[in-house]
């Protein structure tokens, strides 16, 4: 009996890991609620920077991604930079700036309200109406909360994750649309993907350059009213629709 309980104690030990978790409690929506709104109070920091990757995956189940992206943002006061998907948006109090190195285009518009600016974490705030249960799971480096959604909607569920200090790390979603290997080939292979998000490196009330991420003198030139890109960027496309005031 001693030997078997040993062995049984080994196999627990080494697959244990591997097993579902049955530490899932459900929570009401005001839990929840007060969760999202302590991660959100780090957006409301004058200044603050975060950086992010994002990893597609071809199926719920997959494990090697199939696009991977990386972006960073940062707010100081009324300035704002981001970096994602080709595109850098630059303001400052005089312009805003979405530079597209893929359509090779830069348009300019008058600068928003920083606060305009909604974080990620806002969808959650929406999500919420069509939730079917709230989930929440203790870890050793924090905590996780699952969102399942209401049927025939396109997404099937959220799971956060979260550290110590409430911040969430990252997000997983998995879609409730199937998407097809080869849009062009109708026999082709379809399948419900998942999309990863880790955030990492939350920074807050430290000083940026103002020249390296808010001065758009390293994208356009302003002469006499005329728009027109620098140097570097000679090749793109200028796209005014500043409003006058």
């Amino acid at each position: 009996m001693m030997r078997i309980g040993a062995v049984l104690y080994i196999i627990f030990f080494l697959t244990g890991f591997n097993l579902p978790d049955d530490n899932w409690i459900t929570i009401d929506m005001q839990e929840y609620d007060k969760i999202i709104t302590k991660a959100e109070s780090f957006f409301k920091n004058n200044s603050y920077a975060m950086t992010y990757k994002m990893q597609s995956f071809k199926s719920h189940a997959e494990n090697v991604p199939h696009d991977t992206q990386t972006g960073k943002t940062i707010i100081s006061g009324k300035n704002y930079y981001s970096n994602f998907l080709g595109i850098k948006t630059v303001q400052n109090k005089s312009y805003k700036l979405l530079i597209d190195s893929i359509e090779k285009s830069i348009l300019i518009t008058n600068p928003i309200d920083q606060s305009e600016y909604k974080p990620l974490i806002e969808n959650y705030k929406i999500f919420k109406t069509n939730f079917s249960s709230i989930k929440k799971l203790n870890t050793i480096t924090g905590s996780k909360i699952e969102m399942l959604f209401k049927e025939k909607l396109k997404i099937k569920k959220i799971i956060l994750e979260l550290d110590k200090d409430g911040l969430i790390t990252k997000t997983v979603s998995f879609l409730n649309i199937s998407v097809s290997d080869n849009p062009m080939n109708k026999n082709a292979v379809k399948s419900k993907p998942r999309i990863e998000t880790s955030f990492f490196n939350y920074k807050k009330n430290e000083k940026y350059d103002y020249k390296t991420y808010f001065d758009e003198s390293k994208y356009i030139s302003i002469k006499n009213g005329k728009v027109t890109p620098t140097e570097k960027f000679k090749n793109f496309r200028i796209n005014d629709t500043r409003i006058k005031r």
